[in-house]
C-alpha cells in the first residue's frame, strides 16, 4: 500500500498515510467500515497534525511510539 491510496474490501476501506520515522515509507492506516473508524499508527517518532486529526474522527485509536537516539 502507498501513502494516500485506498484499498476497499467489501465494506471495509483502508487508507495509508505518512508517519514520521526514518524507515523507508512508514505508514499509518485509517480503516473505515459503515459503522466505525479505526486509526492504527505504530512505530512513529511523534504525532503529526495529520495523526491528531485522524484520531479525532476515529472510534478506536491504536498508537505506538518510540524513539531511541
Amino acid at each position: 500500500m502507498a501513502e494516500g491510496r485506498c484499498l476497499t474490501v467489501g465494506s471495509l476501506s483502508v487508507e495509508g498515510f505518512r508517519l514520521p520515522h526514518d524507515a523507508r515509507e512508514p505508514l499509518g492506516f485509517s480503516l473505515r467500515s459503515r459503522s466505525a473508524v479505526m486509526l492504527l499508527s505504530s512505530y512513529m517518532w511523534s504525532a503529526t497534525e495529520e495523526v491528531v486529526e485522524r484520531a479525532r474522527e476515529a472510534d478506536l485509536v491504536i498508537l505506538e511510539s518510540n524513539h531511541d537516539v
